[in-house]
């Protein structure tokens, strides 16, 4: 998944090179408006494919593993890969949408809940 994002930022990069250079041609207004549209269509298409992939994983620093224990206590004390191996044993691992859904229906608990979101 991490290549998949590398690339769609890189794919963003170049999407803003291109922009500036229509921006900067001697193209019709028309032309330049409709390249800038389809441009942004394709951003769009990008934001949407990694919120697609990201996920969001949540530990309640309360129920933690005994080896995880002590690193809990902060996000930065756990890596990624411990944080995620975690989440998935408590069983509170969301889309965004789904994060969204019980984070407004106020099923997390922000006491006790510490989140990352990886995509």
């Amino acid at each position: 998944m991490g290549t998949i994002n590398k690339s769609l930022i890189q794919i963003g990069r170049l999407l803003s090179v291109l922009e500036s250079d229509i921006n900067h041609s001697t193209s019709s207004e028309d032309n330049k408006e409709a390249s800038i549209e389809t441009i942004n269509r394709i951003r769009k298409l990008i934001a949407d494919e990694q919120n697609k992939n990201a996920k969001v994983y949540l530990i309640n620093i309360e129920e933690v593993s005994k080896d995880t224990e002590d690193k809990a206590w902060s996000v930065d004390g756990l890596s990624d890969e411990e944080f995620m191996a975690e989440a998935e044993r408590q069983g509170s691992v969301y889309s965004i949408e789904g994060f969204e859904k019980d984070f407004n229906d106020m099923e997390i608990n922000t006491f006790t809940d510490v989140i990352k979101i990886i995509g």
